[in-house]
């Protein structure tokens, strides 16, 4: 069944109650769970509250089939992982799209001597492009600075602690962005440069970083724009290949870059802003 934008919460209280007959009349000791997911930007407008770090131990109790819910036998902190990461897998055809993702990109991520860190920038360019009905080949001029600024940051004080505990051996950045200039930015300024680190109980030890992006334009898919598959295409590149990391850095606001380190169950980093540094 599908549940559209259209539905309200009488109408899914209905399918609710058609679900639960269903489980009663299965037969089944554990009956599998149905959930009605709404139209993904639907449920901006849900008035239920958001998730915080004080509930996640419930969350946890109730997978391992200890609380009163309905999670029986999903892990909260595995279960994405598992479910999303034994069932999607970048189609050949990807190519297509962002000609190096097979034979540059997706293998240096997949190096397991070297530290990957995912940096999700997202400027909000697109979405003024949307707004002011603007083609994307409008000229992007986006600077790395402020929030964009502050999330390398994150990054490089996330690179300095991990390589000093001696556990890898080189450094490798992902970057999705919704700005191509962002991107070439990061690469052209971060790319290729030698990193001292004072190890452990070691000398200080030179790493080289490496820096890749796929330059996807950050088209919006929003239907009213008529979306193109590259459009789409683009996007889900950039979300898989986040996932491909050791570490997601991004703003704590954007699902985009949330659901990515959940396919591969990756912890996600956020920027302090208060001190206006970008630590992380």
């Amino acid at each position: 069944f599908r549940v559209s934008a259209g539905w309200s919460q009488r109408m899914l209280k209905v399918l609710s109650r058609d679900i639960a007959r269903i489980k009663r009349n299965s037969g089944h000791n554990v009956p599998p769970n149905a959930v009605a997911v709404p139209n993904y930007r639907w449920v901006y407008h849900s008035t239920h509250r958001d998730k915080t770090l004080a509930d996640y131990p419930a969350l946890l109790e109730a997978g391992r089939g200890t609380g009163n819910s309905n999670l029986l036998g999903f892990d909260a902190a595995t279960g994405m992982a598992c479910a999303l990461g034994s069932t999607l897998k970048l189609a050949p055809s990807a190519a297509n799209y962002i000609p190096r993702v097979h034979s540059d990109i997706l293998p240096a991520l997949r190096d397991d001597s070297a530290l990957v860190i995912a940096l999700y920038i997202r400027t909000g360019r697109t979405d003024q492009l949307l707004r002011k009905k603007l083609a994307d080949s409008t000229a992007d001029k986006t600077q790395l600075v402020g929030y964009s600024q502050h999330i390398v940051s994150c990054a490089l004080e996330l690179e300095r602690d991990h390589l000093s505990k001696g556990k890898f051996a080189r450094s490798v950045w992902f970057v999705a962005t919704d700005s191509p200039n962002i991107g070439r930015a990061v690469v052209s300024l971060y790319d290729g440069v030698s990193v001292e680190i004072a190890q452990e109980e070691k000398p200080q030890k030179v790493f080289q970083r490496r820096v890749y992006t796929t330059a996807s334009r950050g088209v919006q898919t929003k239907a009213q724009i008529s979306p193109k598959t590259a459009d789409f295409a683009e996007a889900l590149i950039d979300w898989y290949l986040l996932a491909e990391s050791n570490i997601v850095v991004s703003l704590g606001s954007y699902t985009f870059a949330h659901t990515a380190a959940l396919r591969t169950g990756r912890p996600i980093y956020t920027p302090r802003y208060k001190d206006r540094k970008g630590t992380c």
